[in-house]
């Protein structure tokens, strides 16, 4: 295979990271003992191109995935705190609460109970629509337009 150790070391970083049953097992061994200078032109071309496809490509890639993971974990980050700092309803967090002297937990919970929304929306869609009362009439119409106005966003009635 080889006859020295500069041989060998120049084998096995042309044919090393090569040796992977893809095209570079197929690409023709030129032999350090027959044509030296066509030797080290392809080993200069294997070299580059290695460092080129397998080194920058993978670690573009791998920067991309790491950069799409880290959106998505920044993403998440984001709805968790707007779930447990930031009214449903009226988009108000718990700091302007704080600064309102409001609190937040009773006003969450009390004030502006997302399953109240819910329930007086299935009641309106269930009760007959001749008997509805104002309010309920009002914000049916709303609803049909899809027009959101009814619900109180921006506004805190502590």
């Amino acid at each position: 295979m080889c006859s020295s150790s500069v041989q060998c070391i120049f084998y096995f970083i042309n044919y090393g990271p090569r040796r992977t049953g893809g095209i570079g097992d197929d690409v023709p061994k030129i032999s350090f003992k027959n044509d030296t200078s066509l030797f080290f032109a392809q080993f200069v071309f294997n070299v580059i191109f290695h460092i080129f496809v397998v080194y920058l490509l993978a670690n573009i890639f791998l920067g991309l995935v790491v950069d799409t993971f880290a959106d998505l974990r920044d993403k998440n980050q984001l709805r968790e705190y707007d779930r447990k700092y930031r009214c449903f309803i009226c988009q108000l967090n718990s700091d302007d609460c704080i600064k309102k002297k409001i609190n937040f937990k009773s006003h969450i919970k009390d004030v502006h109970n997302v399953w109240n929304y819910v329930y007086f929306l299935s009641h309106i869609f269930v009760k007959n629509k001749n008997e509805y009362t104002p309010i309920e009439r009002s914000t049916y119409s709303k609803l049909d337009k899809n027009d959101l106005t009814w619900i109180p966003v921006d506004s805190s009635n502590s």
